[in-house]
C-alpha cells in the first residue's frame, strides 16, 4: 500500500510541476524578452505652402513610436499605428494613431515607427562622443541597423520598409504591391488580382541614418517606418501568429533559429518514438502501448503543425486547426490509459468521447471564423476541463489499485498541457520557453523511458529463455548421446555374441548334412541353412551399423561422382564374376551429405542388385534437378513386388519369416542427411533413387 501511495504522490507532484511550467516559463520569457517601451511622439509636417506670406503650412500629428535606444537588446514590439479597412500611402508622413486595442479589421494597415537616437545633434560639437555607445551597431555607410522579425501574418500581406517594397506574402484583393511601391496609389488597383493566402515569418533590416551631414531633427523623418498592408479571409482570424521582436541582427536571428531547431529536433524525436512504439505494439501483439503511441502522434502532429505555420505556407488556417486539435489528441492518449469501467461507469468511453469532442471543436475553431470562435472556444474549454477531471480522478484511483506509475505519468502531463492550451495560451517569441514545447518533450521522454524499459525487460526475458533452452538442448543432447551409445553397445553385443551360436549351428548343420541321406531331411537342412545365412547377414549389417556410427557423422560437401566411381571400381569385378555388366554415368556433382554413410548406402544397394536381383545389367548415375542431387541405382532384375521394401525385417527372399534390415538402415541413413530414398519398378527395371541437398 505504501508503494501505491508513493506512486499517487509522484503522480500529483508531476501534475503540479506541469501546471507550474505554464506560469513560470511565460514569466521567464517576459523577463528575457521584455516589451519595448512605446511613446506618443508629436511632430509636424508640411502640408502646403503660403505663397503670400512665404511660409510653409504645417499640420501636427501624433504617432506611437519606439526608440532605437531601447532596442539595442531584443524586445517584443507590441506598439503600432493602425488604420483599419484601408491601405495608407507609404509616401505619407502622416501616421495615424488609432489603435486602442480593438480587434483588427479583416484588412488594413499596420505601421511600426522606430525613432532615431534622441538628444544628440551635430551642432553640439561632440558628435563622435555621442555616437560612441552605438558604434558597434553602425556600419561604414553611417547607418545603425536593427533586425525586425515579423511572425506569420494572417493571411496575406505586403511589407514595406520606408518606401521600399520588401516582401509580398500571398496576394491582397485588387492590389498590385509592385505598382503601389513605385507609382501613385490609384494606379495600384488591379481588379484581376484575387486574394490568396500566404504566410511566412520574415526578417527585416531596419536602417536608421546617423550621419552628421544629413541629420534631421524631425523624429519621424529621421527614423524608420515599417508599413504592413494586410488582408485576411473574410470572417477568419486576423493578426500575427506570434509577437514581432526587434533588436540586433545576430540576437534576433539566434532566438528564431534556435526555436526552429528546437521544433525540428522535437519532430524527429516524435517520429522516432512513434515508430518505436509501433514496433513494440506489433512485437508484443498487444494494445497496452497504444496510449503511448497516441501521445507520440499528438506531439508529432502539434509540433509539426507549429513548424509548418512558422514557415512558408499557403494554408495557415489548416495548420492552425491541426495544431489546436492536437490538444485533444493528448487528452485522448490519456483517456485510453483509463480502465474500461469504474464503479460500473464506462469511464474510458466517457473520457474518449470528451477528448474527441474537444479535438473536433478546436479543429473547427480557426476554420469557422471569428463570429463562432468565442462559442467554440467556450465549448472546448468546458469539454476539455471535464475530460481532464475524469482523467486525473481515474488515474489516481488506478494508481491506488496498483497500476504502473510509468503508464500513468503522461496523464499528469497531458492535463496541464491541455489547461495551458485552453485557458492560458499565447504565442511564444522564444520557443525554448514555450510550456507546450517542454511538456511535449517531457512526454516524449517518458514514452522513451517506457520503451527502453520494455526493451530491457524483453531482452532480459529473451536471454533467460535462451539460456534455459540452451541448457535444455544440452541435457537432451547428452541424454540422446547416452541413448545412442547404449544402443550401439546393445547392437555390438547382439551382432558379436549372437554370431558365435550361429557359427556353431552352421557347423552342426554341415556335420548333419554329411550323415543324413534322406531327401526330406536334406531339404529341411537347406531351409535351416538359408535362414541361418539370412540371420548372419543381418547381424553383420547391424555390426557394421554399430561399428561405423553413421548417426554421429557430420555432413560436409562431398563429390557424389567420386563416390560412385569408387564403388564402381570396387564392385565391377564382383558383378562381372556373376555375369552382370555395370555402367556408370557420373557427371561432376556435389551434395551436402555424410560421406561414409552415403558410400555405405550406395554400396549396399549395388550389392543387393548383384546378389539378389537376378539381373544381367546395372546402371549407376547422378544428375542435378533444381536444388537437389539425384543418384540412381537401376537393375533389370526380378524386382521387389508391391510391398514396402523399406520397413524393418523385410527381405526380398521367399521365406516364412522375413527379417531383413539392410534397406531399412539405408533409408534411415539417407533421411538423417535430409534426403529421401525411394524405389520404383517400371518396364522390368528396378530403380532406387537417392535425393540429397545440393552442395
Amino acid at each position: 500500500m505504501k508503494k501505491r501511495i508513493l506512486s499517487l504522490l509522484l503522480f500529483t507532484a508531476t501534475a503540479l510541476l506541469g501546471l507550474s511550467l505554464s506560469f513560470v516559463l511565460p514569466a521567464l520569457e517576459r523577463r528575457r524578452i521584455p516589451v519595448a517601451p512605446s511613446y506618443s511622439t508629436d511632430y509636424e509636417i508640411q502640408v502646403d505652402y503660403d505663397i503670400e506670406k512665404q511660409v510653409p503650412i504645417t499640420a501636427a500629428y501624433t504617432a506611437t513610436t519606439a526608440r532605437v535606444t531601447d532596442l539595442l537588446e531584443v524586445r517584443r514590439l507590441t506598439a503600432y499605428n493602425y488604420t483599419p479597412n484601408a491601405y495608407t500611402e507609404i509616401f505619407s508622413q502622416a501616421i495615424s494613431d488609432e489603435h486602442n486595442g480593438e480587434p483588427l479589421a479583416s484588412r488594413g494597415t499596420i505601421r511600426y515607427v522606430i525613432t532615431n537616437i534622441e538628444g544628440i545633434s551635430p551642432a553640439d560639437g561632440h558628435w563622435e562622443e555621442d555616437l560612441a555607445p552605438y558604434a558597434k551597431y553602425i556600419d561604414d555607410e553611417e547607418r545603425l541597423h536593427l533586425t525586425l522579425y515579423l511572425p506569420p501574418m494572417l493571411s496575406a500581406c505586403n511589407v514595406f520598409v520606408r518606401v521600399q517594397h520588401e516582401a509580398s506574402l500571398g496576394t491582397l484583393t485588387g492590389f498590385s504591391s509592385v505598382s503601389y511601391a513605385t507609382t501613385d496609389q490609384t494606379l495600384a488597383y488591379d481588379e484581376t488580382v484575387l486574394h490568396a493566402d500566404g504566410t511566412e515569418g520574415i526578417f527585416l533590416d531596419v536602417p536608421l541614418l546617423v550621419s552628421a551631414r544629413v541629420w534631421n531633427e524631425n523624429p519621424i523623418q529621421n527614423g524608420c517606418v515599417v508599413t504592413i498592408h494586410y488582408e485576411a479571409e473574410e470572417g477568419k482570424a486576423v493578426g500575427f501568429v506570434g509577437t514581432p521582436i526587434i533588436g540586433p541582427d545576430d540576437a534576433v536571428r539566434a532566438i528564431v533559429e534556435r526555436g526552429n531547431r528546437f521544433r525540428l529536433v522535437t519532430v524527429l524525436l516524435a517520429i522516432i518514438t512513434f515508430f518505436i512504439f509501433v514496433f513494440v505494439c506489433v512485437l508484443k501483439r498487444a494494445t497496452d502501448f497504444v496510449p503511448q503511441l497516441v501521445f507520440a502522434l499528438a506531439v508529432l502532429v502539434g509540433v509539426y503543425a507549429s513548424m509548418s505555420l512558422a514557415g512558408e505556407t499557403d494554408m495557415p488556417y489548416i495548420w492552425m486547426a491541426i495544431r489546436a486539435a492536437s490538444v485533444g489528441l493528448f487528452l485522448l492518449g490519456a483517456a485510453l490509459t483509463l480502465p474500461r469501467t469504474l464503479a460500473k461507469i464506462p469511464v474510458r468511453a466517457v473520457a474518449t468521447l470528451l477528448s474527441l469532442g474537444c479535438a473536433a471543436l478546436l479543429f473547427a475553431m480557426p476554420l469557422a471564423g471569428v463570429a463562432s470562435e468565442g462559442r467554440l472556444m467556450l465549448a472546448a474549454r468546458i469539454i476539455g476541463a471535464a475530460a481532464g477531471a475524469v482523467i486525473l480522478a481515474c488515474s489516481a484511483v488506478g494508481l491506488l489499485r496498483g497500476k504502473r506509475l510509468d503508464l500513468c505519468i503522461n496523464n499528469a502531463l497531458s492535463v496541464p498541457l491541455a489547461v495551458y492550451a485552453l485557458f492560458l495560451f499565447r504565442e511564444s517569441a522564444d520557443m525554448r520557453l514555450s510550456p507546450l514545447m517542454w511538456l511535449s518533450v517531457a512526454m516524449l521522454g517518458v514514452i522513451l523511458v517506457i520503451g527502453f524499459r520494455e526493451f530491457t525487460r524483453s531482452e532480459y526475458r529473451n536471454r533467460r529463455l535462451t539460456a534455459n533452452l540452451e541448457e535444455e538442448v544440452r541435457l537432451q543432447t547428452k541424454n540422446m548421446q547416452q541413448m545412442i551409445d547404449e544402443r550401439e553397445r546393445i547392437l555390438q553385443f547382439i551382432s558379436h555374441d549372437m554370431k558365435k551360436p550361429l557359427s556353431s549351428v552352421r557347423a552342426y548343420l554341415t556335420a548333419l548334412r554329411q550323415k543324413e541321406t534322406g531327401e526330406e531331411q536334406l531339404k529341411t537342412i537347406d531351409v535351416v541353412e538359408k535362414r541361418v545365412a539370412y540371420l548372419h547377414e543381418n547381424l553383420s549389417a547391424v555390426a557394421d551399423y554399430a561399428k561405423r556410427k553413421y548417426v554421429a557423422e557430420n555432413p560436409v560437401n562431398v563429390s557424389v561422382s567420386d563416390i560412385l566411381k569408387a564403388i564402381y571400381a570396387e564392385l565391377a569385378p564382383d558383378a562381372e564374376a556373376n555375369g552382370i555388366v555395370m555402367e556408370l554415368s557420373a557427371k561432376p556433382t556435389a551434395a551436402f551429405a555424410k560421406p561414409d554413410a552415403l558410400k555405405s548406402v550406395l554400396r549396399n544397394l549395388v550389392l543387393n542388385a548383384i546378389e539378389h536381383a537376378e539381373c544381367d545389367r546395372i546402371w549407376l548415375g547422378v544428375h542435378r534437378r533444381l536444388d537437389q542431387c539425384v543418384i540412381t541405382v537401376t537393375d533389370n532384375g526380378k524386382g521387389l513386388g508391391d510391398q514396402d521394401v523399406f520397413r524393418p525385417y523385410w527381405s526380398g527372399e521367399e521365406s516364412e519369416e522375413n527379417i531383413g534390415l539392410g534397406l531399412y538402415i539405408c533409408k534411415s541413413h539417407i533421411e538423417a542427411m535430409n534426403g529421401t530414398l525411394t524405389s520404383d519398378y517400371t518396364d522390368h527395371k528396378l530403380t532406387f533413387t537417392v535425393t540429397l541437398p545440393m552442395a
